[in-house]
């Protein structure tokens, strides 16, 4: 595992001796940097970033960790596991805290909402979504409405809402109040997804939508309205953010060609595209005007990249 900073400087490499990784995250906890990476032989290790040393490692259990995350304040860690189980460890020194209410399969997505003291959403192959609170694993909502194994979450806000959008197999989208679990949209996909996300486009909550092989779809979050169909042909994308560029509104998507591509939004506007390093498996747009492009190979800031 490779620790960049913003600019792309390499800073540390930690040397995982238990197998593939499957899942890293990162935190800050009591002043320094915290990584946690979760194995597919089911193993859980915490590192010391700066120091680049591992401060323990936990016995693989319930099968090969599928995702991790970090509470709110960092003192938590959670992971979901190839038998569908959501553990809750203290990050100081492993504990088990909680093992919430199990999904009956494996767990495919995470997505965290800072809010609260932190909730965690889970999606399963088990055709459900969960909530539960970050800080002690205490269950709060069973979602249920897809009729095929859900695989990607995204979290967000529309109109001051805490959302959750999720989406199955068969390309159905269904958004969420993260709070009541009320049922706020369902949208249909042609195809399955390849990426989701939430953004803003005027203040409106949108929710951008790649398809795989097919287009990119922007909708209102709330009312489920089309706002804008994008062309992505001879595209395979892989990751999407919605940002705002020189106070224009912008879908970005990094495609399996190593290329970052831009519209603007309402209209879908084409507006250009970029050549990266490598697959983007990640995106995010700073204030400063810096894109930055996470992959398999580290990380790359391209300056400047409203210009």
């Amino acid at each position: 595992m490779r620790v960049w900073d913003p600019h792309g400087t390499a800073q540390q490499v930690l040397e995982a001796d238990r197998g593939p990784v499957q899942a890293l995250a990162l935190t800050r906890y009591r002043q320094t940097t915290t990584a946690a990476a979760g194995g597919l032989d089911g193993s859980l290790t915490l590192w010391d970033v700066e120091s680049a040393s591992a401060r323990f490692t936990l016995a693989p259990d319930d099968g090969p960790i599928t995702s991790v995350s970090f509470g709110l304040a960092g003192d938590t860690v959670i992971c979901g596991t190839g038998r569908g189980t959501v553990r809750v460890h203290a990050t100081a020194d492993g504990a088990l805290k909680q093992v919430p209410t199990p999904h009956t399969d494996r767990i495919l997505s995470l997505a965290y909402f800072p809010l609260d003291g932190g909730i965690v959403a889970s999606a399963g192959a088990d055709r459900t979504v969960r909530t539960w609170e970050a800080s002690n694993g205490r269950p709060l909502l069973r979602l249920r409405g897809h009729e095929s194994a859900v695989t990607g979450l995204a979290a967000g806000e529309a109109d001051s809402t805490a959302v959750l959008a999720s989406t199955d197999e068969d390309a159905k989208i269904l958004v969420w109040d993260a709070m009541s679990g009320r049922r706020l949209a369902d949208l249909h996909a042609a195809r399955p997804l390849s990426a989701l996300a939430f953004g803003t486009m005027n203040d409106t909550g949108v929710l951008a939508a790649a398809e795989q092989d097919g287009p990119i779809r922007v909708w209102e979050a709330l009312s489920g309205e089309e706002l804008a169909t994008l062309d992505t042909t001879d595209m395979s994308v892989t990751t999407l953010t919605v940002c705002t560029i020189a106070g224009t509104p912008v879908v970005l998507a990094g495609t399996r060609a190593k290329t970052v591509h831009a519209w603007q939004l309402p209209g879908g506007a084409a507006m250009g595209m970029v050549p990266v390093e490598q697959i983007p498996l990640a995106l995010s747009f700073s204030s400063t005007g810096f894109l930055h492009v996470a992959g398999g190979d580290g990380l790359t800031s391209i300056h400047h990249f409203s210009s």
